[in-house]
């Protein structure tokens, strides 16, 4: 009997259990890339809808979308195995307000505040940093910030902050007053500002650009302008108010007959006005008095200011009532002779038919 022998025939169609790892992953602009890996099988072929391909079971994805692996076993059977990679690259839209800044005396700094973002980098060329939304600004130029979300992607805005700190040029004119009898008050005006403020020690103050001053002193002004930015100037007033001192001489005298007139001078100022008895006027120093009375002479000095002084000139004119004893005699053969007396009078002097006249009350008739 022969024997058939029938042989075994086994199959070997086991499909690979493909797995990708991470199952996963998020593109952003801090992992702008990932590596996914496939396992489970001996060769592998990955795709995408992009035109990704790769035959390696790691795969460097660099964008995002939906990537596909088929792997294959020595036995040449199949699976797949899928991954979705997503992406968040998205910027921020980075905004500063306010927009422009402009720093003056008045508002010497200013806040900047950045929005849009999670993290802030600023900067500018004059070495300015900080790593806060707001920035305090106290010099002018350009500020950048960079704004940066949780995904790493960044944007910048920047800003001009200006500056208007310039110092008015304040001046006065005139620039030096005398003030004078003549000239009592003066006035000063200040220029090269928009506004202004007047002060003295003397407790002086204004504010307008012209300042009317009666006493002397140091007057300082301080002018403004609109940016509120200060400048100052100063002017020395000074003053020339002395009065003479007026002198008559001499301080007194006394018209007579011997002596009808006098004259008086006045001393002490550059011109005079005299003014006296029976409308008596004369601007000379000197003046030439007939009549007694009271006389003024107001002395000028070359910055106007004036005195005064007086003289009384007095009268001592009053003539003698002169009376002769007796009123009246005759001679004859028994009184050939007479004595006339004269009285009233200091002096006398006689006149008549006799040239015996002696300077003497009494007088001998023969």
């Amino acid at each position: 009997m022969f024997g058939f022998g029938y042989g075994r025939n086994t199959e070997r169609k086991a499909t690979p259990t493909v797995t990708v790892t991470p199952t996963t992953a998020i593109l952003t602009c801090l992992t702008p890339s990932t590596t996914i890996t496939a396992s489970g099988a001996t060769s592998y072929a990955w795709s995408s809808p992009a035109g990704f391909t790769a035959t390696t079971a790691t795969a460097d994805i660099l964008v995002g979308g939906i990537y596909t692996v088929i792997g294959t076993n020595a036995n040449g059977c199949s699976a797949s195995a899928t991954v979705e990679i997503t992406e968040d690259k998205a910027t921020p839209t980075v905004t500063v307000t306010p927009t422009t800044a402009i720093l003056t005396c008045l508002t010497p700094s200013t806040t900047i505040t950045a929005s849009g973002a999670t993290s802030y980098a600023w900067s500018s060329p004059a070495g300015f940093t900080a790593t806060t939304a707001t920035a305090d600004i106290l010099v002018g130029g350009i500020y950048t910030v960079i704004g940066t979300n949780a995904n790493g992607c960044s944007a910048s805005a920047t800003v001009e902050i200006t500056e208007d700190k310039a110092t008015p040029t304040v001046t006065v004119t005139p620039t030096t007053a005398i003030l004078t009898c003549l000239t009592p008050s003066t006035t000063i005006t200040a220029s090269g500002a928009t506004s202004y403020a007047w002060s003295s020690p003397a407790g002086f103050t204004a504010t307008t650009a012209t300042a009317d001053i009666s006493v002397g002193g140091t007057y300082t002004v301080i002018g403004t302008n609109a940016n509120g930015c200060s400048a100052s100037a100063t002017v020395e007033i000074t003053e020339d108010k002395a009065t003479p001192t007026v002198t008559v001489t001499p301080t007194t005298a006394i018209l007579t007959c011997l002596t009808p007139s006098t004259t008086i001078t006045a001393s002490g100022a550059t011109s005079y006005a005299w003014s006296g008895t029976g409308g008596f006027t004369a601007t000379t120093a000197t003046a030439d008095i007939l009549v007694g009375g009271i006389y003024t002479v107001i002395g000028t000095n070359a910055n106007g200011c004036s005195a005064s002084a007086t003289v009384e000139i007095t009268e001592d004119k009053t003539t003698p009532t002169v009376t002769v004893t007796p009123t009246t005699a005759i001679l004859t053969c028994l009184t050939p002779s007479t004595t006339i007396t004269a009285s009233g009078a200091t002096s006398y002097a006689w006149s008549g038919v006799q040239q015996d006249l002696l300077p003497r009350p009494q007088r001998l008739i023969f």
